[in-house]
């Protein structure tokens, strides 16, 4: 499976992937305040189709929280686990000062 992963999404594609898991959608700038809002987001892409995304969370401490949303013809194949391992470099490197 070709599978690219960028670090943007839109917020049509923000809305796919919510109503493709039954997820309510949002109305399209309150999408991208979410999308804004992340301090990660990573988009899956199959042939130049969204078919998944992670949104991370992170105020720079010790907590952080992560959501992982793949549409149904793509879960349980590895996009979860790569996508969460793609957010949670951003908060595993060292913070320089």
């Amino acid at each position: 499976m070709d599978i690219t992963y960028t670090d943007s999404i839109s917020a049509d594609e923000f809305n796919f992937i919510r109503a493709s898991v039954g997820f309510r959608q949002f109305h399209p700038e309150q999408a991208e305040a979410e999308i804004h809002g992340s301090t990660r987001v990573i988009a899956a892409y199959h042939e130049n189709a969204v078919v998944g995304m992670a949104r991370l969370l992170w105020s720079g401490g010790v907590s952080a929280s992560a959501s992982v949303l793949v549409i149904p013809a793509f879960q349980n194949q590895g996009l979860e686990e790569e996508m969460m391992d793609l957010s949670l470099i951003h908060i595993s490197e060292p913070t320089r000062l």
